[in-house]
């Protein structure tokens, strides 16, 4: 970690490292000594390897560290100091690194600063080591293990900060949201034990599940600029870029994330989701297989690669890799259930959609996985709305309220109050929306504002204030609404613009709010919809867009109101 805080110097990965000596010398078991790190570096282009030892003496160890040439094999660098405490090692390697930065040209030799730049926040080589492996199984894709091997770390060392920030990393990936805040409080309490490092990114993570994506590029960006050599930062700066919805940069970061950790497969999974969400679809599924070449059981590949099928029109691929997930224990059952009902009322077939999503409901309580339980609670609710049912459905939408009141959650419940013609209630959870500080729950609550002002009458002021709302983000759901608000003013050609977008960035409808939640079920209405401006633009082109969206409906359950209107305004042609 010190040695990559150097702009002179890039550090090879330990874990690719260990991969390449085990290929060239099973016997070895992944041990690397001089002869096989010099083999290793010729064969990756390394100029330099690190030779390390320890030694017990009459007065504690003798720690050594020796920098070797790996093209001429000649030592060009070493330093030593002896220590009294075996605890003491974490501290001394710090000050050793900083000493072979001297020796190598990297800083100057005589830099106190240098020396104490990057110090480990536990004395525990227990807790250290705990932290390592929980780092490796979550790189592995294997959230549970590493939560285990978290949880160790912090029985040798209830004071390491840095344990909690990854713990709740780990819980926030899994959208275990609650969790999550709760372990970046603990690390954030701990923050004044930390280096300027583990500042950076446990601020970073906290932005993170505050959902600040702006103040996460800040602090990301500040680290690699004081320590270039952190490559973690890349894939943190992609998952920031993702989210204020910059996909380009998105996938130039995670690449650079993989060019530095090819073997990650939570890297790969990642890169799934952004090559989604930029519409390439092709690198969506190869990145998907990508993770199970690495770790065959990952759970959460068979998302990405299931809306990669999905997206081109492979519906029974996608149902397939949904069911296969249903087989992986209990949070398999949980995502495929999320998968199997979107994938239902894409087609339109909502009473199967209902049955999956009324036992999925249950699960996840029982589970106590409240942010899913919620999901579900307002997926389901849509659907008895479009059933017919606005009773349940807003009854389904309160419990959701009462179990989880996430960004998402709020928005699309208010979203069904404005339906159902509750504009009060769609007003106050727009407030509350819009009183956090964070741009995304802002936008969510300027598209409520407006939806509730469209249902009042007042178009153009609606349309004034969704445009507000896209301002602070462009978000692939702010632009359908806008779209329609301009269907209902009659303005066919702004409105045309706007169903235009969201079919060329369908991508992002994979996950509307980018939360590893299927919901493409979103994107079929955009071709009928988009029919509407054409038609209203009195173009023949109407009838293409109604026929595309009664095609992805063939399965529709009788009744669907959107069907029913699609197939008569195509008869008209």
């Amino acid at each position: 970690i010190t040695l990559s805080g150097s702009p002179n110097i890039s550090v090879y990965d330990s874990k690719q490292a260990r991969q390449e000596a085990l290929q060239l010398k099973p016997s070895a078991d992944g041990h690397i000594d001089t002869e096989l790190a010099q083999l290793i570096s010729r064969r990756q282009g390394i100029d330099t390897f690190i030779g390390l030892s320890i030694d017990k003496t009459a007065v504690g160890y003798l720690v050594k560290a020796s920098a070797w040439d790996s093209a001429k094999a000649r030592r060009v660098g070493e330093v030593d100091q002896t220590i009294k405490e075996k605890a003491d090692i974490l501290r001394i390697a710090d000050v050793l690194s900083a000493k072979l930065q001297a020796d190598l040209g990297a800083i100057p030799p005589d830099s106190k600063e240098a020396l104490v730049k990057e110090t480990f926040t536990t004395s525990s080589l227990e807790a250290m080591h705990a932290y390592a492996r929980a780092q490796e199984l979550d790189d592995l894709g294997r959230p549970d293990e590493a939560i285990q091997a978290l949880q160790q770390a912090l029985d040798y060392d209830p004071d390491f900060g840095r344990a909690y920030a990854i713990l709740a990393v780990v819980y926030l990936n899994r959208q275990q949201y609650d969790e999550a805040r709760g372990y970046i409080q603990e690390a954030l309490k701990r923050i004044d034990q930390m280096t300027d490092r583990e500042k950076y990114r446990t601020r970073g993570i906290n932005a993170f599940i505050s959902r600040n994506f702006k103040k996460v590029v800040e602090e990301y960006s500040a680290l690699l600029a004081e320590y270039p050599g952190d490559y973690v930062a890349h894939a943190n700066l992609a998952l920031a870029y993702f989210y204020t919805r910059n996909m380009a940069k998105a996938l130039e970061e995670e690449r650079l994330d993989i060019a530095h950790n090819p073997r990650s497969a939570t890297s790969h999974f990642n890169m799934s989701w952004y090559a989604l969400a930029a519409g390439d679809f092709a690198v969506a599924e190869e990145e998907a297989r990508a993770v199970w070449d690495l770790e065959p059981d990952h759970e959460d590949a068979h998302i990405t690669f299931a809306l990669s099928q999905l997206v081109r029109g492979r519906v029974e691929q996608a149902a397939e890799a949904y069911r296969k997930l249903g087989t992986m224990g209990s949070y398999g059952v949980s995502a495929a259930a999320n998968g199997l009902a979107d994938l239902a009322v894409y087609e339109g077939r909502l009473k199967d959609a209902a049955a999956v999503l009324e036992a999925g409901i249950a699960s996840d309580l029982q589970e106590k996985w409240s942010y899913d339980a919620a999901a579900k609670s307002m997926m389901l609710a849509r659907v008895r709305f479009e059933q017919g049912d606005a009773a349940q459905a807003v009854q389904l939408a309160k419990r959701a309220l009462g179990i989880s009141k996430n960004n998402e959650v709020l928005f699309c419940a208010a979203n069904l109050f404005v339906e159902t013609g509750d504009l009060e209630r769609a007003g106050e959870l727009a407030e509350e929306l819009s009183r956090k500080i964070e741009s995304e729950p802002q936008v969510y609550g300027k598209l409520i504002e407006g939806q509730v002002a469209l249902a009042k009458g007042d178009k153009s002021g609606a349309i004034r204030i969704l445009h507000e709302g896209q301002d602070l983000i462009d978000t692939w759901i702010g632009r359908f609404i806008l779209g329609s608000a301009y269907l209902a003013a009659e303005a066919y050609p702004e409105a045309h613009s706007e169903f235009e977008l969201c079919l060329k960035r369908r991508g992002e409808a994979v996950s509307v709010f980018l939360n590893d939640l299927p919901s493409y079920r979103y994107f079929p209405p955009v071709h009928y919809y988009l029919g509407r401006a054409l038609q209203g633009l009195g173009s023949a082109a109407a009838a293409d867009s109604y026929r595309t969206f009664l095609k992805i409906k063939d399965k529709a359950d009788p009744g669907e109101a959107l069907v029913k209107d699609a197939r008569a305004r195509l008869s008209d042609f």
